[in-house]
């Protein structure tokens, strides 16, 4: 983990403190990511991954075999709900991720939310299955979905007016929003991730676990003759 870009320095009071390395301070206020964060970052990964031609085909034929009613949705984001439908019912686990003993500890010993953009049923079922599994109870869990984050982050500098409220994330666009709304008392921590990977392999192993997870869901029973 380290600080944030010092060129946002100028962004407003939310740049000011930043950290070269994440402390918990008992009593203190955070608020976490997951993908990338808590958890390991493939699954973002996986939902980021290329988009070829004639996946969708499988991809939607996946969807209707495990109960996913995603159509006329952005493509990728119906392959994201799809592949975390397939993850749920393989039994699939969540990784854990860089910040995860850090999220622990916060939640041992502070007040510790989670903000997320996951806010599909499987995506988020499994992220709760994860945090409880691990025995990490945020104080609460923002599921937001495909839009920004500043207006939680804002939420809670204004719950708790006075305090710090430390914002670690992996997106540098995300902290980016934070700091140029200008929300005093915010500290702001990018998570370092590892950019070096294959997002065609990953685009592999993500259509092969939809793949796998449609094979083994129940088949529709024939229609019976009258």
């Amino acid at each position: 983990m380290r600080s944030l870009d010092p060129a946002l320095a100028g962004a407003g009071d939310a740049a000011a403190g930043f950290a070269r390395d994440l402390a918990i301070s008992p009593g203190g206020i955070y608020v976490f990511d997951f993908d990338g964060v808590i958890a390991s970052p493939f699954e973002d990964r996986a939902y980021k991954a290329p988009v070829k031609p004639g996946e969708d085909g499988p991809v939607m034929e996946a969807a209707a075999r495990l109960g996913v009613r995603c159509q006329g949705m952005d493509y990728r984001y119906q392959r994201h709900l799809v592949f975390q439908a397939a993850l749920w019912r393989l039994g699939i686990p969540v990784g854990r991720g860089p910040a995860f003993e850090q999220a622990a500890e916060a939640a041992r010993t502070g007040q510790m939310f989670v903000l997320t953009a996951r806010s599909g049923w499987f995506a988020v079922e499994r992220c709760r299955s994860f945090l409880a599994d691990h025995g990490i109870i945020p104080v609460d869990m923002f599921t937001v979905g495909r839009v920004g984050k500043v207006a939680q982050v804002g939420m809670l500098c204004r719950e708790f007016p006075g305090r710090t409220v430390t914002f670690v994330e992996d997106s540098a666009a995300h902290l980016q929003s934070v700091a140029a709304a200008g929300l005093g008392g915010v500290h702001l921590v990018l998570v370092d991730g590892d950019e070096n990977t294959d997002g065609e392999e990953i685009r592999r192993m993500c259509l092969g676990t939809i793949a796998a997870a449609a094979e083994a869901a129940p088949r529709p029973a024939p229609a019976r003759r009258i």
